[in-house]
């Protein structure tokens, strides 16, 4: 089954305690790149999230940004004991040396800095927890939906495309038979036109060396097996990377067809049939 990696998903979640907001891109890579923009407050999820993420999208640059917001307080204050009596025992020294009979006030004492801080309030409530990752699972689901469908029309253009690349073999093979005839011909023609005589034995063994040189029998088999490979291979998932190792060793094959045949309609083909490779490459570069 062929899944692309372009993909989008967004879901919403909201109750009387938390406000959830999940939005999920991916994009085609090698591996599996995971972003993920989580409120502070949460970040204690990420490990899990990505886990999941990667489990369940195996391949692609995946995007995700999730807002909550809850009825929590998000941040808490934090008195320092320590530097609170601190700061009232220079106050009163301060009153000692001076000879000030001000009373000392709060706001005397909350001009010293760091007495109050503030610090995030990690939520531990595990229902919220547990909704938060429920509410990604769903948003990655729309995102392999979407994949899917992007990946039947992937599919679509590839069958396409790997059965003209077997009619150009086809066609190839059966123009390759007749070179050794081809061959006899041009080199007879040759030879005439240079008034050289040649005894029909020395001429044969000429043409059958230069035929040999010029055999893509292997070459044609091979891109068979190939072609039979990539059909099979299609119907498994994963299967990106596997369609383009043999999108490449297509390559390979007519490139050495094309640097062992002169024949001009047979190197007319070999263009075509690597032009296709190029468009199929394309495509599976974005598949799961």
């Amino acid at each position: 089954m062929i899944e692309s990696m372009s993909g989008y998903g967004q879901k919403s979640f909201s109750s009387e305690d938390v406000y959830i907001d999940i939005e999920i891109k991916s994009l085609n890579n090698k591996y599996i790149d995971i972003s993920i923009n989580i409120n502070n407050n949460f970040r204690f999820l990420e490990m899990e999230m990505r886990n999941i993420i990667k489990d369940a999208l195996l391949r692609g640059s995946v995007y995700v940004n999730i807002s909550i917001t809850t009825s929590k307080t998000l941040v808490k204050p934090r008195l320092n004991k320590e530097l609170l009596m601190e700061s009232i025992n220079i106050l009163n020294e301060i009153q000692k040396e001076s000879g000030t009979l001000d009373d000392i006030k709060i706001d005397h004492i909350m001009n010293f800095k760091d007495i109050i801080t503030y610090e995030d309030n990690k939520i531990s409530d595990n229902n919220i927890n547990a909704t938060i990752l429920n509410v990604l699972k769903e948003t990655i689901e729309d995102v392999k939906h979407m994949r899917v469908i992007e990946g039947k029309k992937t599919e679509e253009i590839l069958k396409t495309l790997i059965e003209e690349i077997s009619s150009i073999n086809k066609y190839i093979k059966n123009n390759a038979q007749k070179l050794p005839e081809i061959t006899y011909e041009k080199l007879k023609k040759r030879l005439e036109s240079f008034h050289v005589d040649m005894d029909e034995g020395r001429l044969m063994q000429e043409v059958a060396l230069i035929a040999d040189r010029c055999d893509i029998r292997e070459e044609i088999d091979r891109i068979n097996s190939h072609i039979n490979q990539f059909r099979n291979i299609m119907k498994e998932y994963p299967c990106g990377k596997k369609l383009d190792f043999l999108t490449q060793e297509l390559l390979r094959e007519f490139n050495t067809i094309s640097s062992k045949v002169e024949d001009i309609e047979i190197k007319s083909k070999v263009i075509l049939a690597k032009s296709n490779i190029d468009r199929i490459r394309e495509q599976v570069q974005n598949i799961v």
